[in-house]
């Protein structure tokens, strides 16, 4: 992952980092805003919630989190741009366009096989051996341990 953070944009390194650290869907980190950034932490509504409720998952600022967010809110943008991660005009990223941007990225740094949501397995599995299974449950958001469970990469052997 490393190596997909030194070689990116500055925008796209910092869409990397917060990806691996909340492990937040791209199509939700694209859709950040930045009255996202609250006191108590980082809110996200997901495309996917476990429940009808629509409630906001929120992130509870860590120091990797506030520096990434800190680093996020410098990037360039038009001053009139609510996105924390806009394009030119300020808009939010299409998925057409961030993926070429991606594909841009893993092209040169020679990583044809690596998709983005790779990120969120690696997030997830990490999140597993820190913290347990219900931590990575809670963290990818899913309803069943069975989901979480599908983005884990490193399986336990018996």
């Amino acid at each position: 992952m490393q190596l997909l953070i030194d070689n990116a944009d500055r925008q796209l390194a910092c869409i990397i980092e917060l990806a691996y650290l909340t492990a937040i869907r791209k199509s939700d980190l694209l859709k950040i805003r930045l009255n996202d950034l609250q006191a108590d932490g980082l809110h996200v509504l997901p495309s996917k919630t476990q429940d009808t409720t629509g409630q906001s998952m929120v992130f509870s600022y860590t120091q990797g989190l506030r520096e990434v967010l800190n680093h996020s809110k410098k990037l360039r943008r038009r001053a009139s741009s609510m996105y924390l991660f806009a394009t030119r005009n300020g808009t939010p990223h299409t998925t057409s366009g961030f993926n070429s941007a991606w594909r841009r990225l893993k092209n040169k740094v020679g990583l044809s096989d690596i998709h983005f949501h790779d990120i969120r397995a690696k997030a997830l599995t990490d999140a597993k051996r820190m913290a347990g299974s219900d931590y990575a449950q809670a963290l990818g958001n899913h309803a069943s341990v069975d989901s979480t469970e599908s983005y884990i990469r490193a399986r336990e052997v018996n």
